[in-house]
């Protein structure tokens, strides 16, 4: 069954398509109210994408340390010891720009995150592994394309045809993105963020399709 779509449906996966519901446990200061870019404080996009990414990180890290144990696959294994030790260093940072701004983000995943969490953990070796990977496919597209929303276009365009020149074999200059520019503070440091951790969910999705396919063998 695919599941969260990173969110991060995690994602991840996670927090893809979090509805009002799920979003009962963020608490967005006054400052997080929606307002003019132009204001000091967050706008209701800033908060609702502190707490899907905060959601998707927390699902990431979770779902890795159980693939680490159930898991019968060595690739399957480094690629979860990967996403908990991106996840959470940059889930460390996004709760230092949360603080900053004075947001409470959720302490704990939303219901179908944890549904995904307690049907992972009662699986083992082979269809572990399916479904976990299966998952993270889904959730990592889902940050991947919150991310791309808080990014220069320009430089994204850049970094996409940077990244088909590596696919079609030729190698060239590290790829980077630059965050969309914004006079809202917060704005401006949830973009940064998203432009510092965008190249590497871009490098985990990349991975996490590989070892799709890989695991689901060719097709007949």
């Amino acid at each position: 069954m695919r599941c969260i779509g990173l969110s991060i449906a995690l994602a991840l996966a996670f927090a893809a398509g979090c509805n009002r519901s799920d979003r009962s446990d963020v608490k967005p200061s006054p400052n997080t109210s929606a307002q003019s870019d132009r204001g000091q404080g967050g706008t209701r996009a800033d908060a609702d994408f502190l707490h899907d990414l905060a959601i998707a990180n927390m699902t990431e890290v979770e779902l890795g340390k159980i693939a680490m144990e159930h898991s019968s696959n060595a690739e399957v294994k480094l690629f979860a010891q990967m996403i908990v030790n991106h996840h959470t260093a940059a889930g460390d940072k996004l709760t230092a720009v949360a603080s900053q701004h004075n947001v409470t983000l959720p302490a704990q995943l939303a219901q179908k995150h944890i549904d995904l969490r307690d049907k992972l953990s009662k699986l083992q070796g082979s269809e572990f592994d399916q479904d976990y990977i299966e998952a993270m496919v889904d959730g990592l597209v889902d940050v991947w394309e919150k991310l791309q929303s808080r990014l220069d276009r320009n430089t994204l365009a850049d970094f996409s045809a940077k990244m088909g020149d590596r696919i079609a074999g030729k190698l060239g200059p590290d790829a980077s993105v630059s965050p969309e520019k914004s006079d809202n503070p917060v704005t401006v440091s949830l973009n940064q963020w998203a432009a510092d951790n965008f190249p590497i969910v871009h490098k985990h999705l990349s991975e996490a399709r590989r070892l799709d396919g890989t695991l689901k063998g060719p097709r007949t």
